[in-house]
This record gives C-alpha cells, structure tokens and sequence, in this order.
C-alpha cells in the first residue's frame, strides 16, 4: 500500500495568509481534553478519547493529576502549559540506534474522510521536553487511508514523501519553553482517513533525512536529562479550505529556554 502522506518539518515561513476560521476541525478530540478514564501512569495515550498509539511504544497523556509524572503543567518531561485547555500528549520522536527506547507514535481516525482534490489546513503544535537531550526537524502528519497497528515497538520510516515538505531552511525544532507551530496545505487524493503524528524519516544523516542538535543542559533544571527527542503534543487540527483561502500558517515559535521549574 502507498500511503499518502503528509510530512511537515519546519521551516520559517514568511507568508501571512488567512483561513476562514469557523470551518469545522475534522480531528476529534484535538486539544485532548476528553479523558474516558484518568491516567495513572505514563503510556496512556488510549484514555484521550479517540486517541491510540499504533505500535507497541505507548505515547504519554499529561492531565492535572496527583501522579507526579504525569501532571501539567511540571511532569517527569519538564513543564510545559498547554497551547489549548489543560491536556497534552507526549511522545519520543527520536533516539539514536544504539539507544533501548523506541519512538512513539499518536493516532486518531478522523470524523470524516478527506474529498479527493480538496485543500485542507493542518495544523499541531509541539514543544520539546526540558527533559531531551536532541532537538531533531522530522516532526510531522502522515494522512492515510487504512490504521497502523502493530504491537511491535518499532518505528514507523517511510520514503515516500510524494506531496508536501518545506525543505528550504529547514530548522531543528529546539523550543523547549511555549508552542512551536507545524502548518501546511495539504490536498487530499481522497479517502484519507486516519492521522498519525510522529517522525517517520531515517536516521541517515549524510542522507539529509535528520538534522540533530545537543541540547545543554541547565543545572537549574531538575528534570533528568535523557538521550532522546521528547515533544509535547498539542491542538491539532485538520479543517477543509474553501476555494479562495489559504492556510494561516505564522510560523509561531516558542523560546529555546527553559521553563521555570
């Protein structure tokens, strides 16, 4: 099967374009406010309702919670407030080869599936955890027609980028203190169903597929540093654009700073 996909690494994007902003959000549960059952522990992504992780590496649910890990907005990743309500989800966006932790992945089956040739606006943001030792570029969507599901803890590469990357200046997403913006236009070959949020690109560095960076570590700090790429997750949408509008992609950035923990 040729998935379709969508994969969107950020670039600093200059336009200023404008969206109709009531158009209807087809990703349910978006800023994942919706809890069928509270979390009591890392690796609860299915307690967001319509949220799962398609492989066997859980993705994180971070409500205001008695468990210390957990909790919004400090939790055992660093402290981050949410870009919209209360909740967000983590996930492990990269580790080297050599490491034992795999990436994780979110996904959701959209309220409806996409019409072929139309132009949709998508959107997520993400903030990278105080706790990562890397900042990596490949964070993106992946749009296709049938579900992941493996309970394997592997990662989910593909090579088929065939529609849509900003591949000029590409910057490594460092932000660890407020919400970095991910946008795009994509334009369905239709029937595309389910949305997963991950990194689904090599590691081949020479290849051009990662750029990587250490980040510093602040003693003031008190969550462990860890040799990953761990970002939060948050307000995703996918809206249907009308004929004359464009996505209003603002390149939002947050400060490569730390929170105050």
């Amino acid at each position: 099967m040729r998935n379709l996909i969508l994969t969107i690494t950020l670039g600093m994007l200059s336009v200023f374009t404008f969206a109709q902003d009531d158009a209807q959000n087809l990703v349910p549960n978006g800023s994942f406010e919706s809890v069928e059952k509270k979390p009591k522990r890392l690796g609860k992504i299915e307690s967001a309702t319509g949220w799962v992780s398609p492989t066997g590496s859980r993705a994180d649910l971070f409500v205001s919670s008695k468990m210390p890990e957990i909790d919004v907005p400090l939790n055992i990743y660093g402290k981050e407030v949410a870009k919209e309500g209360e909740n967000y989800v983590g996930i492990r966006a990269y580790e080297p080869s050599s490491g034992k932790l795999k990436r994780s992945y979110v996904m959701t089956k959209l309220d409806s599936p996409l019409k072929k040739g139309m132009k949709y606006c998508v959107k997520l943001y993400v903030s990278l955890s105080e706790s990562s030792k890397y900042a990596i570029n490949n964070v993106g969507l992946m749009l296709t027609k049938k579900p992941f599901g493996t309970d394997e803890k592997i990662s989910i590469i593909e090579e088929d980028i065939s529609l849509m990357r900003f591949d000029s200046d590409i910057e490594v997403i460092s932000a660890r203190y407020g919400w970095t913006e991910i946008c795009g236009t994509f334009i369905a070959k239709g029937g595309e169903k389910y949305l997963t949020i991950g990194n689904f690109k090599g590691e081949d560095r020479d290849r051009g597929e990662l750029k990587r960076v250490n980040m510093k570590k602040d003693n003031k700090v008190k969550v462990a540093q860890s040799a990953v790429s761990y970002y939060f997750v948050d307000d995703v949408s996918v809206k249907l654009l009308a004929e004359r509008d464009v996505c209003d992609c603002l390149a939002d950035e947050g400060n490569d700073e730390y929170s105050t923990l």
